[in-house]
């Protein structure tokens, strides 16, 4: 199993250079560009609201992202230092102009897991069967 970790500030700035990272990573994985994308943005999402939600912007404050590769899948683990937030029971509104995140994450991925009291949003893309 490959296993890579990232640490980042609560900076909204640090996004552009996690979702490269995590779109070449899944590339080198064997995947090709368009699951490679849709991953990276579903990480981004992931990111976004640890930074906004569980960190709250606090620059003291940081988000890890593990990324982690095995026979079947890739896995992304992002967990923020802040208390934890009730994703999955957030309702949506489709005609808001924020809050659909987690319903953009389950699009893009094949499971998405939040953990109720801490803030850990797990993210998973299986590979393409040959």
């Amino acid at each position: 199993m490959d296993r890579r970790q990232m640490r980042i500030p609560s900076d909204p700035g640090e996004l552009r250079g996690v979702r490269a990272s995590v779109a070449e990573w899944a590339c080198r994985a064997g995947f090709a560009a368009e699951p490679a994308d849709e991953l990276a943005a579903a990480v981004h999402e992931a990111v976004v609201n640890a930074i906004e939600h569980g960190n709250r912007y606090n620059p003291a404050r940081w988000v890890s992202i593990r990324l982690e590769e095995s026979d079947r899948a890739l896995t992304v683990t992002v967990q923020d230092e802040g208390p934890g937030v009730r994703l999955a029971e957030a309702p949506v509104d489709p005609l808001a102009d924020r809050g659909r995140g987690l319903e953009l994450m389950r699009g893009l991925v094949d499971e998405v897991r939040t953990s109720r009291d801490v803030g850990r949003t797990v993210l998973v893309k299986f590979k393409a069967s040959e």
